[in-house]
Order: C-alpha cells, then sequence, then structure tokens
C-alpha cells in the first residue's frame, strides 16, 4: 500500500523535527554540564560587566583570567559560598605589595589598586591592609578593574578549592 503524499510529507517532518529535537536536547545538555552563567549580585559592582560565562571545566586560570570561585570571608560584600568573579592578577610565586595608595603585583603597579573601601570597613585602617606577601601554590590574587571592588586586598587569597572555573563577560 502506498502512502498518500501528503502522509510522507507528514512522515518526513516528523522525523526531522525528532532529529533536531534530539540535537537541541543533546546540545543543551552538553551546555549545562560544563558551562553556568552568573551575575555579579554585588551592590558595588567590580567590573564594568555584570553577567558572566563559566567554563567549569578550566579551573586553572592563566594571568588576567577572570575567575570564578565559592566567596569566603568576603563579608559584607558576599556570604561564604555566594558565586564572585575577580580577574587572577597575580599567581604562585608572584610578590604582592598592597599599600593604601596603590597595589604592586612583582612591582607593577595597578590601576586603581588603593585601598579606596577603607571608610566602609568599621573603621579598620589602611595598616589592617597593608603588607607584602608571596603568593604560595595553589593560590590567587584577585582584583576587580574598579576603584570598589572587594578584593585580595582586603580579604586575601583566592584557594585553588574555590575555583568554579574560568569566567568570560557577555554583558
Amino acid at each position: 500500500m502506498q502512502l498518500s503524499p501528503f502522509l510522507n510529507e507528514r512522515k518526513a517532518f516528523f522525523a526531522k523535527s525528532a532529529a533536531l529535537a534530539l540535537v537541541l536536547v543533546v546540545g543543551v545538555s552538553y551546555f549545562n554540564s560544563r558551562y553556568l552563567i552568573t551575575f555579579d549580585r554585588q551592590a558595588e559592582p567590580c567590573f564594568e560587566w555584570r553577567l558572566f560565562i563559566v567554563d567549569t571545566q578550566n579551573k586553572t586560570p592563566k594571568r588576567n583570567d577572570l575567575v570564578a570561585f565559592r566567596a569566603r570571608g568576603m563579608q559584607p560584600a558576599l556570604e561564604d559560598g555566594e558565586l564572585a568573579v575577580k580577574q587572577a592578577v597575580g599567581m604562585p610565586g608572584d610578590t604582592v605589595e598592597v599599600s593604601e595608595t596603590v597595589t604592586r603585583i612583582n612591582d607593577q603597579p595597578r590601576f586603581r589598586s588603593g585601598l579606596y573601601l577603607l571608610d566602609k570597613l568599621d573603621g579598620r585602617s589602611a595598616a589592617d591592609f597593608t603588607r607584602v606577601l608571596q603568593i604560595s601554590e595553589g593560590n590567587y590574587f584577585g582584583m576587580g578593574s574598579m576603584e570598589s571592588s572587594f578584593d585580595s586586598r582586603y580579604w586575601g587569597f583566592i584557594h585553588a578549592d574555590q575555583v568554579v572555573g574560568v569566567a568570560v563577560p557577555i554583558y
């Protein structure tokens, strides 16, 4: 028995639709297993971007990569466990000098890197944060690009066990 041309077209349409649906499901599943999307929830942003895609399979940032990590000790800006994004400006083996007016990585000053948030930290002084330190293995020094960034100058290193992945700004 031969099917009418209408039924043949319908059968072909459903076969193509099923194949397309399968490709979409597999693609979305892969994307969801590898990537996540995060929004910078801090009241004072640390970058001009607020929305990021994070590659959760790339947990080893290179210098100046944006790194997404689980916050630890970043109150009042973020609670422990919240996702944060900072630029990995200091790598293991680097020397970091933090002063009231500038932060230097291997003697190179960073733009907008003084201790600008002192007035928001309950009476703490520059002396509480001024230091010279060597970044040990498995740690990164993270900073934002804005003066208002609450970053490693204030709460210390990003530890490798906090890293969720390397981030890319999308908005």
